[in-house]
C-alpha cells in the first residue's frame, strides 16, 4: 500500500482526539470526573464501564 493511501477504517482512529477538541478535556479529565461523579470512587463500576 502507497505511504498516505490508508484503509477506510484508519481515519476512524482519529476520534477521540474530536471529542478531546469538541469538550476541551483529555481521556483521563474525563476519567477523573466520572470517577467522582458516576462511579462514586467504586473500581468496580469503573471496570464495568470500561469492559471490553
Amino acid at each position: 500500500m502507497a505511504a498516505g493511501l490508508e484503509p477506510p477504517h484508519v481515519p476512524g482512529y482519529l476520534d477521540p482526539l474530536d471529542e478531546i477538541v469538541a469538550t476541551g478535556r483529555t481521556f483521563a479529565e474525563q476519567c477523573l470526573r466520572r470517577w467522582d461523579g458516576e462511579f462514586n470512587h467504586d473500581p468496580a463500576r469503573y471496570v464495568a464501564a470500561h469492559r471490553v
